[in-house]
């Protein structure tokens, strides 16, 4: 049975605001009579409509323009770091402390792969993402003691960047930050670091196109990152079958071992 809906299934009924939501029987449903309007459909953005049907599982995304606008920024390596910090230096270069820090989590190859390196002017280390050979997005993390707030600064060229690593065809991993995104990626998960705890409808659109399982895999710190689990699992719960919520018992995905991120992909509740 294919698993997808055709675009006249749903498109008549699509809300015409952005963000509205509509529920609505799912006319010849192959799982049977649907009188509890179990087909719901949403209009992500002036260009989007995604549906789902929670009876029988069938779902469908309707875009007005091209794929090419919704590619992934996908990291890349040995590409020119021309719009970066003009005193960018490759992290084998950088202060011990900057160092030190990328070390505790990746290989220095894994770091070199990924371009990370250290800005001394913004005493941060530089992660950026690349799109086509271009740079569309960097983050700059501290590293020193001297506490500099926030804790992420994000310079971008497009309105909703995220960072995605390829690797199972079927199910992906929602994290916060690019390194936790790595390290994964380096386990054999499929990533998407969302940078931050916010989904954007970028996000959204990617996983409906390529993914048929979502685990969502916060630092899971405090209670309002817990709860912006779940506001995300309920976000992707409407168009997707039950999306997971990883326990990580407050620890970083990317100071944990191949082994415990297992164990809590297993620990994942509805």
């Amino acid at each position: 049975m294919a698993k997808f809906l055709t675009k006249a299934e749903y498109i008549e009924d699509a809300p015409t605001q952005v963000g509205a939501q509509v529920h609505i029987n799912h006319k010849n449903c192959p799982a049977g009579t649907d009188r509890k309007r179990r087909l719901y459909v949403k209009r992500l953005d002036s260009f989007t409509v995604v549906a789902f049907c929670h009876h029988c599982g069938k779902r469908g995304t309707n875009k007005k323009f091209s794929r090419a606008s919704l590619e992934p920024f996908e990291q890349v390596e040995s590409k020119p770091l021309w719009k970066i910090p003009d005193d960018f230096v490759r992290i084998d270069e950088a202060p011990s402390g900057a160092q030190h820090w990328v070390y505790a989590y990746l290989a220095p190859h894994v770091a070199h792969k990924y371009s990370i390196g250290y800005s001394e002017k913004l005493r941060r280390v530089v992660l950026p993402i690349w799109k086509d050979g271009h740079l569309a997005c960097y983050q700059a993390r501290r590293v020193h003691a001297d506490d500099l707030k926030p804790k992420y600064l994000t310079f971008k060229n497009d309105k909703a960047p995220f960072f995605f690593v390829h690797k199972h065809p079927d199910v992906v991993v929602l994290v916060e930050d690019m390194l936790s995104a790595i390290v994964l990626s380096e386990y054999g998960y499929a990533t998407i670091a969302m940078l931050g705890t916010y989904i954007s409808n970028n996000v959204i659109n990617y996983i409906l196109d390529k993914y048929t399982q979502v685990i969502v895999m916060l630092d899971d710190n405090n209670i309002e990152v817990k709860k912006q689990a779940l506001r995300i699992q309920n976000q992707l719960n409407l168009f997707l079958p039950p999306v997971l919520v990883a326990k990580t018992d407050g620890r970083d995905p990317k100071s944990m071992t191949k082994q415990e991120i297992e164990q809590c992909i297993l620990r994942s509740t509805l």
